[in-house]
């Protein structure tokens, strides 16, 4: 129907411009069949795009910068004095995780790690990464769980679930 709209106002600009003769579209048989031609209800096919895979978190060796501090916060003299608080250097990327969870040098240098492995995570994968995908999977369990919620307490005239007493009340008893 557009190609015949488009067709038409060509046709009366260039061949009838003087209004003396209206064409018939109707009886033009090439119009009808270039229009079946672009009104057909199938879609173009669209290139698939590639899957995004999860790629795996590695972190060499070479790669960390390690520095020891004196951490502060909670605990006293023993935390305060010491060098316990580490600082990861990631240098390819350049991301810097401070950490001083523990009283231990070894524990918070397994939690740097744990942190910065997160944080390359998300900076790689995005809406993949580990974290993201716990956080999506949350977010559709509490969707599942408010509809069930809503068709369970639906608002309708046989409501089952509806406590006796107040259909005593409403004089909805059978």
């Amino acid at each position: 129907m557009f190609l015949r709209k488009i067709l038409a106002s060509s046709l009366q600009k260039n061949l009838f411009s003087h209004g003396r003769l209206r064409p018939n579209l109707n009886q033009l048989p090439w119009i009808t069949k270039i229009s079946q031609k672009f009104t057909s209800n199938e879609k173009p096919e669209k290139p698939e795009k590639p899957e995004k895979v999860y790629q795996k978190i590695v972190i060499e060796e070479k790669d960390l910068e390690w520095q020891q501090v004196k951490g502060g916060g909670p605990g006293g003299q023993a935390t305060n004095k010491t060098n316990n608080c580490i600082i990861l250097k990631h240098k390819p990327s350049g991301i810097l995780v401070k950490c001083h969870q523990s009283r231990d040098t070894e524990t918070n240098k397994h939690y740097a790690i744990k942190t910065l492995k997160e944080k390359l995570d998300i900076m790689i994968n995005g809406d993949l990464s580990k974290r993201n995908q716990k956080i999506d999977k949350a977010k559709k369990q509490k969707d599942r769980r408010r509809r069930k919620s809503e068709q369970k307490h639906a608002v309708d005239g046989n409501n089952l679930n509806a406590n006796p007493v107040e259909k005593e009340a409403t004089g909805d008893v059978n």
